[in-house]
């Protein structure tokens, strides 16, 4: 089950528990083992065509492969060559399924994030304090509602996933 729309925020905390430190301590103990946790971007191309992310998920993920990394580090615990999939036509390799665990969302400005939703013409980043960012994701994507003074050149994201599986399926 996803973690979208404003409404289900509640359905994140209580089926997911992902919200307080000691849920938090918990999965820091079950990822201490190298190689265990591994990172992938999330670069919004707006109008509702991206996945919504929420820290706890868990499910399939859709990855294409990224070209050029976006200055990610590249070590063995980084992905950097996948990128979360998006339904944008694009001359990327085919799309490819994972399951996984969602442990962090990482943004250089907003920093730590709980949860991105978009769901709908607004996309929401949700941080970890519980501060909401609506983004218009329609007509001027990438504008910040209500926060002048919050300039973001770039809303690519980092999250961090647990227990990555192989490819179950790819779509080539």
């Amino acid at each position: 089950m996803n973690c979208v729309g404003r409404l289900n925020w509640q359905y994140c905390r209580r089926t997911l528990g992902f919200f307080s430190a000691a849920n938090r301590q918990a999965v820091t103990n079950q990822t201490e083992h190298p190689g265990e946790l591994q990172f992938a971007l999330w670069q919004p191309r707006w109008h509702r065509l991206d996945q919504s992310v929420c820290v706890g998920q868990s499910g399939r993920w859709w990855f294409y492969a990224n070209s050029g990394g976006a200055g990610e580090e590249s070590d063995q615990s980084s992905l950097a060559n996948l990128q979360l999939f998006n339904r944008t036509v694009s001359a990327a390799a085919a799309p490819e399924v994972r399951s996984a665990i969602v442990v962090g969302i990482e943004h250089p400005v907003l920093g730590q994030l709980s949860a991105i939703s978009t769901d709908g013409l607004d996309y929401v980043f949700r941080s970890s304090s519980g501060s909401e960012y609506i983004v218009n994701a329609d007509e001027q994507p990438g504008t910040v509602y209500d926060m002048d003074d919050l300039l973001v050149d770039d809303w690519t994201v980092r999250v961090t996933f647990m227990n990555l599986s192989a490819p179950l399926a790819d779509f080539a």
